[in-house]
């Protein structure tokens, strides 16, 4: 079991990392630790399985990522966006 609470752990701190970096004010981050506090190890992995579990909220001028917020968050994941779009 503790493998399962190490990897529900990196896996909240990487939603957490991300959300911080695209949304500054912490809205986002603030709103999945309270549903993840409620929810059982079980619950969160099934919460992963049904397609796009993650909702951005975004407030127009408050919570207004821009390009370069994106990109140092594609940058987490080693994502080369140049690559994709060519």
């Amino acid at each position: 079991m503790a493998n399962i609470k190490e990897a529900r752990k990196k896996v909240e701190k990487k939603i957490y990392e991300t959300f911080n970096i695209l949304d500054p004010t912490g809205q986002n981050t603030e709103f999945y630790k309270h549903k993840f506090a409620k929810m059982s190890d079980t619950e969160f992995y099934t919460f992963f399985k049904q397609d796009f579990p993650l909702k951005f909220q975004t407030k127009i001028f408050e919570i207004d990522p821009n390009a370069g917020d994106i990109n140092k968050a594609l940058d987490q994941y080693d994502v080369d966006i140049d690559r994709n779009f060519k």
